[in-house]
């Protein structure tokens, strides 16, 4: 469900840097914002995969097929990508509109999926994994600080 707002977000920060968006590197461009964007989706999609696989392995599920569900998860990525790319260069003034959407999708969906599965999952442990939602949240965002100084 969220790979295809994922692929949205990458495909709009690529669109933006025909709007100048890019900064200039020994005579080339270099897309930073498309270039986070994909970091960050990636680094992104680890725990991503990780959880795919879990449920998999204790289905006795063998490790190609998990490594395939895992890749097929996200496969909406880069067709929701080349569709947003496709969008906003074509439309250019949809630009705002375009990274409104992919941030809206995407805050909806770690509220609306991501805590509460997090919290559903940590329910057994002691604090009901508040202390680790909060260690994967703060470990996120420190990891992601790094990226913004591109």
């Amino acid at each position: 469900v969220h790979s295809f707002p994922e692929g949205v977000a990458i495909g709009v920060s690529f669109a933006d840097v025909g709007l100048e968006g890019g900064v200039t590197m020994f005579g080339l461009v270099v897309p930073v914002l498309a270039v986070f964007m994909t970091i960050a989706i990636s680094i992104h999609n680890i725990p991503e995969g990780i959880a795919i696989s879990i449920p998999l392995r204790s289905m006795e599920v063998s490790e190609w097929r998990m490594v395939g569900a895992a890749v097929f998860s996200s496969l909406p990525q880069p067709i929701g990508a080349v569709i947003a790319f496709a969008f906003v260069s074509w439309a250019r003034g949809f630009l705002p509109f375009g990274f409104g959407f992919a941030a809206g999708a995407m805050i909806y969906l770690v509220i609306t999926e991501f805590i509460p599965e997090a919290l559903q999952i940590g329910a057994g442990l002691d604090g009901d994994g508040h202390r680790e939602l909060a260690a994967g949240i703060l470990s996120g965002i420190t990891l992601m600080l790094p990226l913004m100084a591109i």
